[in-house]
Order: structure tokens, then C-alpha cells, then sequence
């Protein structure tokens, strides 16, 4: 399946369109809530296709990756436009180029003036959470991102970033 034709089955709209939901109600679209799938994100830093035994490597063991690749649609011609944490992050979050979103290095703070795909989920009847690395705030290593800073996320369960992989809260 191609990524358009993922967001289109997905939430009943297509790419142009999206990012501009704001307002637009899901019953509108004659999807129910029970009819659409779940949508999840997985990210990572630096995660390659070699490194999931569901991409063909036998000397990589990730039962729990391979049964939700199974389960679910597994882009394998991904690109990213600034293979950067943060610059990219922010293009997820907005679908703009890092020029546009402003966000072109690491710890640089995302604006709220583009719609954000949580915001889209949410005008097409979604509920939307976040959990895990942020690294949006611009604020470095803290442990707190405002709610008027998490781009309309519902259920938020996140830090701004952090590397301390053995202590982390």
C-alpha cells in the first residue's frame, strides 16, 4: 500500500487535504469510529531496516516488532528529508519542510502555527497521545513540555529529550 493510499483509507481524507481538518467532523466522512484502524507511529533514532528480524535479518531477534510489522503496513521506501531528531520530528508533526517549520537542528522549539497530525486525527474523530522522546520543546534536557507545546496531543506521556538510557524517567 502506498502512503497516500494509507492516509486516505486511514482517516477518509486525502494528503492535501490532511493538514487542513481543523473544524471537519468525522461523521461528516461516513467513517464511524469503530471502521477506521488504529493508527500508530513508531520512531526511533537511527533505526535501520537491518536492524528488525522482520526486515529479513536472522541475527536480529524482535518478536514483538515483527508481529505488529504482521499486523500492520511497513513502509520500506522512506526517506526523510533531514535525517535529523528534531527537523524531522517536526516535519512528522506538521508536514512541512524543516525551512517552513523553522525547526532545521536539534533543540529548537516547533511553532504552533501549522496543523499538526495530531491535530488532523483529532478534526477526523481520533483520539490522539504521545508518548515517549519529544524533542520539540527547544528547551534541551528538560523533563516538562507545556500542554499549549504538545501540538494538540490528548494523552501525554513524553520528555523533551533526554539520553540517559539507563536512568531516564
Amino acid at each position: 500500500m502506498k502512503r497516500r493510499e494509507f492516509i486516505r483509507y486511514a482517516t477518509g481524507f486525502s494528503v492535501g487535504s490532511l493538514f487542513g481538518l481543523v473544524g471537519c467532523n468525522a461523521a461528516g466522512q461516513g467513517m464511524s469510529k469503530r471502521s477506521r484502524p488504529n493508527v500508530v507511529f513508531l520512531l526511533a533514532d537511527q533505526w535501520r531496516a537491518q536492524a528488525a528480524g522482520f526486515a529479513g535479518n536472522a541475527d536480529v531477534i524482535t518478536p514483538n516488532l515483527d508481529r505488529l510489522a504482521a499486523a500492520g503496513i511497513n513502509f520500506t521506501n522512506a526517506v526523510s528529508c533531514c535525517p535529523v531528531c528534531s527537523p524531522y520530528r517536526g516535519s512528522l508533526m506538521t508536514g512541512q519542510y524543516p525551512l517552513t517549520h523553522g525547526v532545521f537542528v536539534n533543540d529548537v522549539q516547533l511553532s504552533n502555527k501549522a496543523v499538526s497530525i495530531a491535530q488532523a486525527y483529532k478534526a477526523a474523530g481520533y483520539d490522539t497521545a504521545y508518548i515517549g522522546k519529544w524533542h520539540l520543546d527547544g528547551r534541551g534536557r528538560s523533563n516538562f513540555t507545556p500542554p499549549e507545546r504538545r501540538q494538540g496531543f490528548e494523552f501525554w506521556r513524553a520528555l523533551e529529550c533526554t539520553h540517559n538510557y539507563n536512568n531516564s524517567i
